[in-house]
């Protein structure tokens, strides 16, 4: 009685070193996607803080160029960490120079953003 056996070739199926580096290039993959989004979620974090303190200084811009024409100045505080320091000062008799300063701290580091105007009296 003969018994057949096939080529080694022929087998069907994966071998262990196979297995192992699909399996660490998968792993490599995921990492790399949960990078990726932590990533994304840090800077739509930092784009939401920034877009809220350019918000603020031109709320600010826009309220001081609707109120009188005279001089002063100010400061305030408002969400995610925002300051900010405004002052109006009369350049002439019709001219009203519009400033206002707001910093902001994105991961670590603290970001300034000026808005400057003239508006006429």
């Amino acid at each position: 009685m003969r018994f057949y056996t096939r080529p080694a070739w022929r087998t069907k199926g994966f071998t262990l070193i196979e297995v192992l580096v699909a399996i660490v290039l998968i792993h490599v993959g995921l990492l790399s996607l949960v990078a990726a989004s932590a990533m994304l979620m840090r800077r739509t974090t930092e784009t939401r803080i920034e877009s809220a303190a350019i918000e603020a200084a031109t709320n600010r811009l826009e309220t001081l160029s609707a109120g009188p024409c005279t001089a002063g100045s100010g400061t305030a505080a408002g969400p995610f960490g925002i300051r900010e320091a405004w002052s109006a000062q009369l350049v002439s008799p019709a001219t009203l120079s519009l400033r206002d300063s707001v910093s902001y701290g994105l991961s670590s580091r603290t970001r300034v953003a000026v808005l400057q105007t003239g508006v006429a009296c």
